[in-house]
């Protein structure tokens, strides 16, 4: 356990691109990319995060659901020495505005849309300047120097930079000596994703992860439900909550196993991924046990599979599923 948690987060996928390149790493949309791919469209994003200007220890904001570009992304600011902050999907323009200031982001990156909310349009809201080709940087949010548009035609929408440049950028050799070099200089107790609680009382609150303890948060998840290398996980979990960061993604990774990734919760398709894909574990909460075991769909033999579950449940929810 103590040689996973003390490796940093790019140390692990250079690991897993090394030892396991044509392994499956990530499962989206039954679009499947293995750990020696997913590595080079995260250096693709470590080059463009350099070539940007962005510096070590500048934070870059991610307003997106769960996705096989978003785990790219994440991967890649993180390699190029930058800071993740995720933002909550529900935030309202108040909150955006409250977070991005807070945080100091330098970069924004945002997916137009997702399930009928238009998140440019929020985004806009806040830094109008976006809308009007007049550049991203505000006076509310002086450190803001850019933002990239997923899915949007680059220059199509706006000042917005296309989100096409940054996944499939190419780097020259000094660039990429310049990510190594960051990558190297990394520490696992060093600061590498800013994540925002709910702000039940006034406005979120940032916690800052270590590279230890995202990656020892995920050993520990594996470690309490016994995973071995056969398990196929799923994970619908936002991405902005540290239960999608360490019981999600980095789960599977940091034991080298595939992951399926839903982009938010649909007990249909839940169960549906479940039959299709034989997924061993996953994770939620009462009122997803409650629905999948509600649904028309259900049946006993489609999660026949499934031989283990993290339940943040009561123990009535425990007993029945």
């Amino acid at each position: 356990m103590a040689e996973r948690v003390d490796e940093t987060i790019p140390q692990l996928l250079r690991r897993l691109a090394r030892d396991k390149p044509g392994a499956v790493a990530i499962s989206f949309r039954d679009r499947q990319c293995d750990f020696a791919t997913l590595a080079a469209r995260a250096d693709a994003v470590s080059g463009w995060c350099v070539d940007a200007g962005l510096r070590t220890g500048d934070r870059v904001a991610l307003l997106m659901p769960p996705c096989d570009d978003w785990l790219a992304i994440f991967y890649g600011i993180i390699g190029a020495g930058c800071v993740a902050v995720p933002l909550n999907l529900a935030f309202k323009a108040d909150e955006l505005r409250f977070a991005l200031a807070q945080s100091r982001t330098r970069c924004l990156v945002v997916a137009e849309s997702h399930r009928g909310v238009d998140f440019a349009a929020r985004i806009e809201e806040v830094v109008p300047a976006l809308a009007a080709r007049d550049g991203a940087s505000v006076a509310a949010l002086p450190a803001l120097a850019f933002a990239v548009l997923l899915r949007g035609p680059a220059g199509g929408r706006g000042s917005w930079r296309g989100a096409d440049e940054m996944l499939t950028h190419r780097a020259s050799a000094e660039t990429m000596q310049e990510v190594r070099r960051r990558g190297d200089a990394l520490k696992p107790a060093d600061t590498c994703a800013i994540v925002y609680t709910s702000g039940s009382t006034s406005f979120p609150k940032p916690a800052q992860l270590h590279h230890r303890g995202l990656l020892g948060g995920a050993w520990a998840y594996g470690e309490s439900v016994g995973i071995v290398p056969q398990d196929r996980m799923l994970s619908f979990a936002p991405t902005f909550h540290v239960s999608g960061l360490s019981a999600g993604a980095l789960m599977a990774h940091v034991r080298g196993m595939p992951l399926w990734l839903l982009d938010g919760f649909d007990p249909g398709g839940m169960l549906e991924q479940i039959e299709k894909h034989r997924i061993t574990v996953f994770g939620g909460f009462d009122t997803m046990f409650a629905s999948m075991l509600q649904h028309p769909a259900f049946a006993p033999q489609r999660v026949a599979s499934v031989r283990a579950l993290i339940m943040a449940t009561g123990p009535a929810m425990y007993e029945r599923v």
